[in-house]
């Protein structure tokens, strides 16, 4: 102990290296009470035994008295460690809590709690949370923590407190394991080559999950291009739908039990169009996509058609009777169907 004042201070007392005195008469029927303060500046636990002595002529004697200091803060967590068990990637677990207990006799003092990884912490030891910087012997403060994995697989992590106990800093493990279902997309047209020139083409979508876990709240998503038009549905899974030229499907994708769809559309471009049509899925998890390409016949070899028109005679007087003769032919080698020849008169044969 270091000594600290008295209280109060009466003629007679004084101290120096350590030891407080008083000298003085002591008249018969009288009694001095010395009273002064002192710091405690050992240990945890220390039992402080302090003697005082009196001296006189005839006779000397001894007194003293003992106090306890109380035994250090001690950190308690529990659960000891935390398991999230399997977390879809790019999503957060629910909630799970930690309690942190002074499981000492003295205050412990908090300085800093922290968790690391894919796990955060988050409400009672931010900067505004709602347990004292000291926390009495016995009393408690809970941490909330989640799990939010960005990648598959297994994850590690330690939630860590800071405080003025012996064992400090206290590391509590965490674990998790991120999972994400494996999806593929696949899409087909027939036919995709000589298309006719605004022909009818099939288009076929599928997506299948292969595990390892069922993939919730999925959606397909196949914009047509401008130069098809949507014809009608061959095979339409539940959740599909159609709007404004754009192809959709929401819902979930089981492990091994694909999405199928099928629909037609009608080519509604020019002669030798190429057409890519591309369909793509997101998922929480992730997205991917895939296309397919047709490609329309080149328009049909035209005719190679002449005329030839003669007047006769080629001279003639006024009021004579002249003779037109008109010949057209195809010299070509493919037939010219809808052909109309138009003779407009001149206004001279009135």
């Amino acid at each position: 102990v270091a000594f600290a004042r008295f209280v109060p201070e009466i003629d007679g007392l004084a101290y120096a290296g350590g030891e407080v005195t008083w000298n003085g008469t002591l008249t018969a029927g009288q009694r001095v009470t010395i009273t002064f303060v002192t710091t405690h500046t050992g240990g945890y636990g220390d039992e402080v035994t302090n003697t005082a002595h009196y001296y006189h002529a005839t006779r000397q004697a001894a007194a003293q008295a003992t106090f306890q200091v109380l035994g250090p803060p001690l950190v308690g967590l529990e659960p000891a460690a935390l398991d999230f068990g399997t977390q879809m990637v790019n999503t957060v677990s629910p909630a799970q809590v930690v309690t942190l207990t002074n499981e000492g006799q003295s205050p412990l003092m908090i300085a800093h709690v922290a968790s690391g990884g894919s796990f955060t912490h988050s409400g009672e030891f931010s900067h505004t949370h709602g347990c004292p910087p000291s926390l009495a012997d016995g009393a408690q403060c809970t941490v909330t923590l989640r799990f939010g994995p960005a990648v598959i697989g297994p994850h590690t992590g330690g939630l860590t407190v800071t405080t003025d106990a012996a064992s400090s800093p206290d590391v509590l493990g965490l674990s998790g394991v991120g999972i994400a279902p494996e999806l593929t997309i696949g899409k087909a047209v027939l036919p995709d080559a000589d298309v006719a020139y605004h022909g009818v083409v099939t288009y076929a979508l599928q997506l299948d999950n292969h595990g390892p876990v069922n993939a919730s709240n999925t959606r397909l998503t196949d914009t047509l291009p401008v130069s098809v038009t949507f014809t009608r549905w061959v095979v339409r899974p539940p959740g599909t739908g159609l709007s404004g030229g754009q192809v959709t499907w929401n819902g979930a994708v089981l492990v091994g039990e694909p999405i199928i769809v099928v629909f037609e559309a009608t080519h509604v471009g020019d002669y030798g169009d190429v057409v890519t049509n591309s369909v793509e899925y997101e998922h929480v998890s992730g997205g991917g996509w895939a296309q397919a390409t047709f490609r329309v016949s080149d328009p049909p070899p035209a005719p190679e058609l002449e005329i030839v028109k003669s007047a006769t005679p080629a001279v003639a007087l006024p009021g004579q009777v002249v003779t037109y003769a008109l010949s057209f032919s195809n010299t070509g080698s493919y037939t010219a169907t809808g052909v109309v020849i138009t003779d407009v008169m001149p206004v001279e044969h009135g």
